[in-house]
């Protein structure tokens, strides 16, 4: 069993960190050929597991990204985050535009490689407003991508979700190779195709959460039973977990829905698939928002073949 990305999600199962647990499976990750390490959920609110996560994967020459709620951000740790050796990613709020002034003093730069602001929007924020502005803002103290999700289940209206879209398709040509952006290759514009996503490496990515608990990636363990490195090997749980198993059995050029009779397919498929199982309950049904467009009978039938 191999895997390449290792998703340390700064959440646990039971409530509290098992920090010798989690330390055990990275070890394991590390036997199972890991190369990239991104720390999620929370993990400024537990500086010393993160310090040592860090410190264990540069001993390693491991890729570490950093990915933040901006909720647990402060001057002074952007102060200390300064010399992080790997991308540092600030998660913003969906309902209201970020103040960057808060960060960074205007013009300063960072030494991290790179510093992302990953920013979700729900309908009717105000960031579908001010997005040029926020843009402006955000790439004048430091950051250097900004990567968009807008939450469709939050539109009751697909125009408005069609608008959102354009929007970031508008500041994907304006700022070139400066934004990425989960939404439909569909509703791209076609000098912004290196804006979408492509399916994910779903095949060689494991979660481990704080108290030792394996999923997926960084989607929510919502299947049972819930396997830890804390009773079993990791590579034995990866090998053996019936949900894992079928994920890395999938196969994304069987995607079943609307993606499957999409252009698009064999770029995207269904982007990913832990997400739509999350969603939908399958890895192998459409990406939620191709299919809600398509229900809605706004999906772009220039982009639909016979089915395979």
């Amino acid at each position: 069993m191999h895997i390449e990305t290792l998703y340390v999600r700064f959440a646990s199962e039971s409530g509290k960190a098992r920090p010798s647990v989690l330390y055990r499976g990275l070890e394991e990750a590390v036997e199972m050929g890991c190369k990239h390490m991104r720390l999620i959920d929370h993990p400024l609110r537990y500086p010393d597991i993160a310090l040592k996560v860090t410190e264990f994967a540069i001993s390693r020459d491991i890729d570490i990204e950093l990915d933040t709620p901006v909720d647990d951000v402060t001057p002074a740790v952007m102060e200390n985050l300064k010399a992080f050796p790997g991308d540092i990613a600030i998660l913003f709020p969906q309902d209201k535009p970020p103040n960057p002034q808060d960060l960074l003093p205007n013009g300063k730069r960072m030494n991290v490689k790179r510093l992302i602001a990953s920013i979700t929007i729900v309908s009717s924020s105000p960031v579908a407003t001010a997005s040029a502005e926020l843009a402006e803002a955000l790439f004048a103290r430091g950051f250097d991508l900004l990567k968009f999700s807008i939450l469709w289940n939050s539109y009751a209206d697909a125009t408005e979700y069609l608008q959102t879209v354009e929007m970031v398709n508008h500041l994907a040509s304006t700022y070139s190779g400066k934004v990425l952006a989960m939404i439909p290759w569909v509703l791209l514009k076609r000098e912004n195709f290196r804006v979408g996503r492509t399916v994910c490496q779903y095949k060689e990515t494991v979660g481990l959460t704080l108290d030792g608990v394996v999923t997926c990636c960084g989607t929510d363990p919502i299947w049972a039973p819930t396997f830890s490195v804390s009773s079993r090997r990791l590579c034995e749980i990866v090998r053996d977990h019936p949900a894992l198993r079928q994920l890395r059995e999938f196969d994304y050029t069987k995607v079943k829905g609307v993606c499957s009779q999409c252009l698009f397919s064999r770029y995207c498929a269904n982007q990913c698939p832990a997400y739509v199982f999350n969603t939908t309950g399958a890895f192998d049904n459409s990406l939620p928002e191709c299919q809600w467009l398509y229900e809605k009978g706004v999906f772009p039938h220039e982009f639909l073949i016979r089915k395979r």
